[in-house]
């Protein structure tokens, strides 16, 4: 069981199919002790393995009854709310906006050095920053670059 696991405790409904799983083979296996089928019987014991179809459609089951969970639960990841408060009050460079990230620690990725990898900003040091925009680049981008923490 603790192999289902990966790195913790398994829960409570994966455990109960397992257990499901073992009882419905130990039963099959009893059936076939009290038939006599002692050759039939002793094969069932290789029927113990993670791949076994039974075991497999249990596990499946468990899955996507997580995922149905996940999905109707509505998790999703919370709204850039912060950027778009702070966008506004970013330095223009002609209709571009700053790159905050070009300002961070982070650093931009842009397809080019000196270009940002949106199309709809800048890479350029303004004469000052926001101090929300600061705070942004601080809790997001790991902080302000070296070069711009005169800013």
């Amino acid at each position: 069981m603790e192999q289902f696991a990966v790195s913790s405790r398994p829960d409570g409904s994966i455990s109960n199919s397992l257990v499901s799983w073992i009882d419905y083979k130990l039963g099959k296996f009893r059936s076939e002790i009290i038939a006599t089928n002692l050759q039939t019987a002793a094969l069932i014991a290789n029927e113990f393995t993670r791949n076994d179809d039974l075991l497999m459609e249990r596990v499946q089951a468990h899955h996507e009854r997580q995922l149905t969970a996940l999905v109707t639960s509505k998790t999703t990841r919370a709204p850039d709310a912060p950027r778009a408060n702070i966008s506004p009050l970013l330095p223009k460079q002609g209709n571009k906006t700053l790159c905050m990230r070009y300002l961070s620690k982070k650093g931009c990725n842009g397809p080019a050095p000196g270009q940002c990898f949106d199309p709809n900003r800048a890479h350029f040091k303004p004469l000052a920053l926001p101090p929300d925009a600061k705070t942004f680049i601080d809790k997001n981008f790991l902080g302000l670059a070296s070069e711009f923490q005169d800013l």
